[in-house]
């Protein structure tokens, strides 16, 4: 083979890389204007009510301890937002269904609290929070497991993002000094920075024409964790309390 037949044989491979790379851009998703004004040139949401009355009536998979957690967070997301409110774009807005989503492929029913995350005026993702089946969630050992997702992560500021999760990781753990609380706090962290590593992993993939590429550029983020609600949760009088100085 000439050194010539070999120099277009090149070419003529590059020039068809090139033109499939233009197609499968051409077909990527692109955000338009109005979702970025509404990302970012807009205020947040003012938080509506409209969170359910009670956890639902399925007597096979809702037991006492869901219960008793599903009254003790009545106020959780008035909390949240309290917080978020100082010189920040996120908010939380429950839902009124109470069946939980994100525990993917589970063969059981999980009931708990939904909340939708707001940027500003766009909902980019979900938090869903219920009682800890081991051990048994109480007001005095409120042992709870979390739910986050978060879409369009790579949009957003690391410490954006970041404090976002600080403000909910620290309202359902245990503030106290002990040893345990100390190791839970750190097997929280740990969770949630693998969390966000594996984002900058996937979305710095060589992407494959047959994948999601929403998903590969602008990043998806998800975890579970548990944890124990002290911060949050200590007694009726003591809840009332924390949402009054907030306010």
């Amino acid at each position: 083979m000439s050194f010539n037949t070999l120099t277009l044989i090149v070419v003529l491979n590059a020039l068809g890389l090139f033109i499939l790379w233009e197609k499968v851009k051409s077909l990527r998703p692109q955000p338009r204007k109005k979702f970025f004004k509404s990302l970012f040139d807009s205020t947040p949401i003012e938080p509506t009510d409209q969170a359910p009355k009670s956890i639902g009536d399925d007597s096979w998979h809702i037991r006492d301890h869901d219960r008793i957690f599903f009254h003790d967070f009545e106020h959780f997301a008035s909390g949240i937002n309290k917080v978020l409110e100082y010189e920040s774009p996120w908010r939380v807005q429950e839902l009124p269904d109470t069946e939980l989503r994100l525990p993917y492929g589970s063969e059981y029913s999980y009931y708990g609290r939904r909340y939708d995350i707001y940027h500003n005026q766009v909902r980019v993702g979900k938090l869903e929070i219920h009682a800890s089946l081991s051990p048994v969630y109480s007001t005095k050992d409120p042992k709870v497991r979390t739910y986050f997702e978060l879409n369009y992560v790579r949009l957003f500021d690391f410490e954006s993002v970041l404090s976002l999760i600080t403000v909910i990781y620290q309202s359902i753990s245990n503030p106290d000094d002990s040893q345990e609380h100390d190791r839970e706090r750190g097997q929280i962290r740990e969770t949630i920075y693998d969390a966000l590593l594996r984002v900058v992993w996937d979305t710095q993939q060589i992407p494959h024409p047959e994948r999601d590429f929403t998903d590969v550029e602008v990043g998806r983020l998800n975890f579970c964790f548990e944890s124990t609600a002290s911060w949050f949760l200590k007694t009726p009088d003591e809840r009332k309390a924390i949402l009054e100085s907030c306010a």
